[in-house]
């Protein structure tokens, strides 16, 4: 695992020097962001740099605890990893296939009763 701000290295430079590969840095779901924010998360694709490489192991979202607990862990954690998910499951992107399986998936969880954030925030006017 390299950290890309630390270390800029991309993910295809550490495999060429032959070793494994754990992505996650664009998934760090603590970063605070306004608005729809799970497509950044969704259009952050490190195989379309690295391929089909054995090296490459995965990726994960993560999260630093500075300003998260027991009230904010799961609202920051959905749907944002619902769309990492995506991505590293998913052999080929297509966004809005991606936004149906993440809005069901959204709506399961509320039935459920996780406390989670919007997909989409709509902007109200008074």
């Amino acid at each position: 695992m390299t950290f890309l701000k630390a270390f800029p290295v991309s993910p295809l430079q550490v495999m060429k020097s032959g070793h494994p590969v754990l992505f996650s840095s664009c998934w760090y779901v603590n970063y605070i962001k306004y608005g729809t924010d799970w497509l950044n998360f969704y259009r952050c694709d490190p195989t379309s740099e690295v391929g089909d490489n054995r090296l490459f192991l995965g990726g994960e979202a993560c999260m630093w605890g500075e300003f998260v607990g027991e009230t904010n862990l799961l609202p920051y954690t959905w749907p944002r990893t619902s769309a990492v998910a995506e991505v590293l499951w998913s052999h080929k992107l297509n966004e809005i296939e991606a936004k149906h399986r993440i809005e069901e998936h959204v709506c399961r969880m509320r039935r459920r009763g996780i406390p989670l954030e919007p997909l989409y925030y709509r902007h109200v006017y008074t």
